[in-house]
């Protein structure tokens, strides 16, 4: 902060990495500074992405540009909703219990768009997605229920319990960087140098 002497305190860096959940294996990464957004880090990392993958977010990943950029990529996304879920009399169609056909307009532009006029041209005016709740029922979680959105909107190819399977696992992630950070010992960084900080945590990765 500004009030804090030199010297005084840590630098910060923001780390997003996508991992291949079969595997476990770091597929990409990207290094931003505190204020980073994930959004951004995550656009940097779209190539790494093959047709027919699936990517798995949380709440901060409801984005309608980076779901509806990923499906032009032939990857469809599974993640938290955000805001108010839609009821089932608002939906286009319901597709069972708790499982929604919903339609997603284009937001309005505004000062905070983080994509250009001519990116925005480019997407539909609308998107087809699938709203499912999911209930919790295992005990130590937080929650007893919460909202996934979904492009996979085909009730027979992906049922609602194995999406919400698919999304549990999501929390393999949080693992993932543990195993990282603690089993090869980059909970501690030892060089003083952002670009040596920088080499030492593409070592560990």
């Amino acid at each position: 902060t500004r009030a804090q002497k030199p010297g005084c305190g840590f630098p910060h860096a923001r780390i997003f990495a996508c991992f291949d959940l079969a595997s476990g294996m770091l597929n990409s990464y990207q290094v931003g500074n505190q204020k980073s957004h994930e959004l951004p880090l995550l656009r940097k990392q779209w190539s790494h992405f093959d047709k027919g993958d699936i990517f798995l977010g949380d709440k901060l990943f409801y984005s309608y540009y980076d779901i509806s950029r990923l499906v032009d990529h032939g990857v469809d996304s599974v993640v938290t909703l955000r805001r108010k879920p839609v009821t089932a009399a608002e939906s286009d169609k319901v597709l069972g219990d708790d499982d929604l056909l919903i339609y997603w307009k284009k937001p309005i532009r505004s000062h905070s768009t983080s994509y250009t006029k001519d990116e925005e041209e480019l997407l539909p005016k609308r998107l087809p997605l699938r709203q499912i709740k999911v209930t919790v029922t295992q005990k130590g979680f937080r929650v007893s229920s919460f909202y996934l959105v979904t492009t996979l909107v085909d009730p027979e190819l992906y049922p609602a319990d194995v999406i919400a399977d698919l999304y549990r696992q999501r929390w393999d992630v949080e693992l993932n960087f543990r195993d990282i950070k603690t089993t090869m010992n980059m909970d501690v960084l030892r060089c003083k140098t952002p670009e040596m900080i920088h080499k030492e945590i593409v070592v560990h990765f």
